[in-house]
């Protein structure tokens, strides 16, 4: 990096990490570390406890206004869908926050479409959830 000079502060981001290294006169080497996580769990209906299948789950990552932009486009978006158990599993999410959405599958991935949500925190690894929640009588 040819412009930089002694003591600027750079930030260096790799897929779904970022690091503050301070510009020395010796050369660094900046090692990331590719931590990556999933998500599995049982959704339920709240009104008979039953299983809800063929529901869409996604997760969204979860922004913090400390975050810029550069992160943030790092981060994956997954949809899965439920099984007749009403069991989910999404792989290959970057260890970090994200928010669970649940929407009937048959429909788009509007917001005001969302029946349920939860925030899940990715960031020491997989994590196991159950939630509940309502179901639209058309779905």
């Amino acid at each position: 990096m040819p412009a930089l000079r002694r003591g600027e502060e750079v930030a260096v981001a790799a897929v779904g990490q970022q690091r503050r290294i301070r510009v020395a006169e010796t050369t660094s080497r900046i090692d990331f570390e590719s931590y990556t996580a999933s998500v599995r769990g049982r959704l339920l209906d709240t009104e008979t406890g039953l299983p809800a299948a063929g529901m869409r789950v996604s997760a969204v990552p979860a922004w913090s206004a400390r975050e810029n932009d550069v992160t943030r486009t790092m981060r994956r978006q997954a949809n899965t869908r439920t099984a007749d158990d009403g069991s989910f599993v999404i792989d290959g999410l970057f260890a970090a926050p994200y928010r669970l959405e649940i929407r009937p599958a048959s429909r788009n991935l509007s917001t005001e479409l969302v029946v349920g949500s939860s925030e899940v925190d990715l960031s020491a690894g997989d994590l196991e959830v159950t939630l509940a929640v309502p179901l639209p009588g058309d779905r």
